[in-house]
């Protein structure tokens, strides 16, 4: 069927395309450049970038190029002034639009119309009377946008315009204002426009309006030459919520091209006149017509239609079945408990999950009904049904519950874990026995872990600390980030001695148990830092790591001396993560140390301490990042060096950085070196 299109589509396409892009500091630089001195078509590939960069740093760049010599350009700039959407720029766009170029003064308007400036109201109406029918009809959608009353008189005069796509979007700019002093004038274009798209566009406006003015010129509309006018009339209609539309709205089911505006509208009256004629296209060869039946009958809520909507349960089309689930929740009675439960085979999830919803909802909840499916051959049915259990919380669920925990299809076991947990303390022990089965699956298994965290108590703290020790690796990670998550300060000892776990385990690709450990202490914080002190000094050099990478995380800088003295640490894996955790701490104290790393054996460790420096911008790693970036065998130091001396930001080093550019074979060393002594030439 037709969709309505509404004011912002009908402009679509005169507005290229989108797509809200950041850019770093490097880049906006180099497009600032190209908009001042670059090609014309750079210019506007500069223009489109800026505005839709998100930085208003770039507005005024923008402003001033609203002034160049060529039109094309000053096109492009105004329309990526109103991507920006900064209020700044529209005294800059307010002269523009008296701009002598068509182009301009039409993206002008339209930037206007995004950036929804009231200042801008005035120079828009003016530009209603613009020669050129493209400048009107963007003013008159501009105006739309900004939605100032101002515009009203304006607009209802431009209902008058020679050209039919000026008095379209002035219609639909009314509708967008919403005042209803434009009634009369909209009714008549209905009335005696001779464009279709001009009265389909008014029709749909009077919707917005909601003015009971406009009813009967609306009904006649539903008998329109055009089909989209008579589309637009019955979705009006149904906006207005008169119940004089509802005897016209019905017969007007009998024609196809409105038929499923018709429908919806008459749901939205709400007349129980209407339930008969409605259920006869509850089979409809049209889908959207069925849809939008279902949806009428439900807010209509007539227990009709009841036996009806059951037998639509099983239509071809999901959305079609969705609506018909939630009509049906909306009439809610006791006859559409069965029906529902059995549509839980439905193969579509989107179905399942609404009817899973509505069940919930009930006010008297089906409970007998439900645990009688809850063996149901049908695995979605079973699932379904335990979803409710699950959320219903009642006691005589729990053994239901239980049982389907050990069901041999994956997703119920993981709905009754679910519903297990939200039973709290009284499924603490239902939940351990689950743990304690050598056949569950330890993927499920996690989920009872995460579970009884989510439960707590003394009693499951002590579990899960002595699950700590169980075989399965996966168990053992799961218990520790639990016991992390619950910030249990109980733990701290027993998820230390885990630190030298390093078993991979499954469901987490390339993560050990210990790695689990560590992130487990960052998130007990502070209360686990004393503990961690003392493991920096371990002879596991797991220990060590895990240990350091915890201290990170939890951020804490009056140890930062200790992660300074953890860089020089025979083990790499401590290095790495010592150079990860002082990046984390941005401190000034780790500069000297962290240059003095840059000759370190490990590449990982080379490339992470010259990023931190850059970041840092300490010039006494001048030297070090200079013979980094021309010696380094590895390419990514190199890079990396280049970068840091960048942002450094001390111009001394040209002559060195350009030397390197004549010596580098790496292409992206070589462009990372050309960026760096471009910036830092203008800062000479």
């Amino acid at each position: 069927m037709k969709k309505f299109v509404m004011l912002t589509l009908l402009i679509s396409t005169l507005i290229p395309s989108l797509s809200f892009c950041m850019l770093g500091n490097d880049e906006i630089k180099t497009y600032i450049r190209n908009l001042k001195f670059g090609t014309p078509d750079d210019k506007k590939d500069a223009a489109y970038r800026l505005g839709n960069s998100g930085d208003t740093m770039v507005v005024p760049f923008l402003v001033e190029a609203l002034k160049d010599e060529n039109a094309d350009v000053r096109a492009w700039v105004a329309m990526a002034l109103g991507y920006a959407e900064d209020r700044s720029a529209v005294p800059a766009l307010v002269e523009a639009l008296k701009d002598n170029e068509v182009g301009v003064r039409v993206s002008v308007a339209m930037a206007l119309g995004e950036i929804k400036d009231p200042q801008a109201v005035e120079p828009l109406i003016a530009a209603l009377k613009d020669k050129n029918e493209r400048v009107r009809q963007n003013a008159a959608a501009a105006l739309g946008q900004i939605k100032d009353k101002r515009a009203v008189k304006p607009l209802m005069e431009a209902l008058k315009d020679s050209d039919p796509t000026v008095r379209e979007f002035a219609a639909g700019s009314l509708g967008y204002i919403k005042d209803t002093a434009a009634v009369e004038a909209i009714v008549d274009i209905i009335n005696s426009d001779i464009n279709d798209r001009v009265r389909w566009i008014a029709s749909e406006a009077l919707g917005n309006l909601k003015d009971s003015r406009a009813v009967k010129s609306l009904i006649i509309a539903l008998n329109d030459k055009n089909s989209s006018v008579r589309t637009g009339a019955a979705y009006a209609l149904g906006e207005i919520k008169d119940p004089q539309a509802v005897a016209p709205l019905i017969k007007a089911l009998n024609n196809p091209d409105c038929r499923a505006e018709a429908a919806r509208a008459l749901g939205k009256i709400g007349d129980v006149e209407a339930v008969e004629p409605l259920i006869t296209f509850l089979k409809d060869e049209n889908r959207y017509v069925r849809q939008f039946t279902a949806e009428a009958l439900g807010k209509i809520g007539d227990n009709r239609a009841i036996e009806f909507l059951i037998g639509a349960l099983d239509d071809t089309d999901w959305e079609v079945r969705e609506n018909v689930v939630c009509a049906l929740g909306k009439i809610e009675d006791p006859k559409i408990i069965k029906p529902l439960i059995a549509a839980l085979k439905d193969e579509d999830n989107r179905v399942r999950e609404k009817i899973i919803a509505v069940l919930i909802e009930m006010k008297e909840q089906p409970v007998k009904s439900l645990i009688a499916s809850s063996k149901d051959k049908n695995c979605n049915v079973r699932e379904g049904v335990i979803k409710i259990l699950g959320e219903i919380k009642e006691t005589q669920t729990l053994e239901y519950l239980i049982e389907a925990s050990k069901d041999k299809d994956w997703n119920v076991q993981y709905s009754a874990v679910q519903g297990l947990t939200k039973m709290g303390k009284l499924a603490v022990k239902p939940l351990i026995a689950l743990l304690e089965d050598k056949k569950l699956d330890s993927e499920i298994k996690r989920f009872v872990i995460s579970g009884l965290g989510e439960i707590g108590g003394n009693e499951i703290t002590k579990y899960l600390i002595a699950t700590l020790k169980d075989r399965n690796p996966a168990i053992r990670a799961g218990a520790g980030y639990t016991l992390g998550r619950m910030k249990e300060t109980k733990a701290i000892k027993s998820l230390i001695a885990l630190l030298k776990d390093n078993t991979v385990f499954e469901h987490e690709e390339g993560k050990t148990v210990g790695m689990m450990a560590s992130e487990a202490l960052a998130e007990i914080g502070k209360e686990a830092i004393k503990p961690l002190v003392s493991c920096l000094h371990d002879t596991n050099p797991l220990i060590r790591a895990g240990a350091v990478y915890a201290f990170g995380e939890i951020g804490d800088t009056q140890f930062i001396d200790s992660l300074i003295e953890a860089l020089k640490d025979k083990d790499e894996r401590v290095r790495i993560n010592a150079v990860r955790a002082l990046d984390n701490m941005h401190d000034i104290r780790a500069s000297e140390p962290l240059t003095k790393v840059l000759n370190d054996k490990s590449s990982e460790v080379r490339w992470q301490a010259a990023s931190i420096l850059g970041d840092l911008k300490y010039k006494g790693a001048i030297n070090s990042l200079l013979k980094l970036a021309s010696e380094d065998e590895d390419q990514f130091v190199r890079w990396t060096s280049v970068i840091a001396l960048k942002y450094i930001g001390d111009p001394k080093v040209l002559p060195y950085l350009k030397n390197l550019l004549t010596k580098e074979k790496d292409e992206e060393v070589k462009e990372e070196l050309q960026q760096a002594i471009e910036d830092l030439s203008e800062q000479q």
